[in-house]
Parts: C-alpha cells; sequence; structure tokens
C-alpha cells in the first residue's frame, strides 16, 4: 500500500493527512501498529453500521 497513489480531492483533507503524517512519523512502532489495528476495527465496525442501515457497497472479501 503507498499512500502517495491516493489522491485527495479537498485542500483542507490534503491538510489534516500531512498534519496526521507528520505526527505519524515520531510514533513508536507499538503505537503505529495499535493505530493502525484501531482504524481497522472502525473500519469494520463503520461497515457493520452501514448494513445495519441496509446500505452494503460491495460483498465482503478479505482485502480493504
Amino acid at each position: 500500500m503507498n499512500p502517495d497513489t491516493i489522491k485527495l480531492q479537498k485542500m483542507s483533507r490534503q491538510f489534516h493527512y500531512e498534519s496526521q503524517a507528520r505526527l505519524i512519523e515520531q510514533m513508536e512502532p507499538e503505537e503505529i501498529l495499535n493505530a493502525a489495528k484501531s482504524y481497522l476495527k472502525l473500519y469494520l465496525l463503520q461497515q457493520e453500521a452501514l448494513e445495519g442501515l441496509g446500505l452494503t457497497f460491495e460483498e465482503e472479501s478479505d482485502t480493504i
């Protein structure tokens, strides 16, 4: 995965990404792993919430 291949449309989101990316670069490896696992779990929780509302966008797969 390469974040440089993802293009953000809004300047405000690009700014937010850049500021958060700098913070991530200063984190310890264990903190980064925990953050990544948390984001993954939040993403999956969001998918469950959308399914509960009857909104599905694609079939479940093993990759995000």
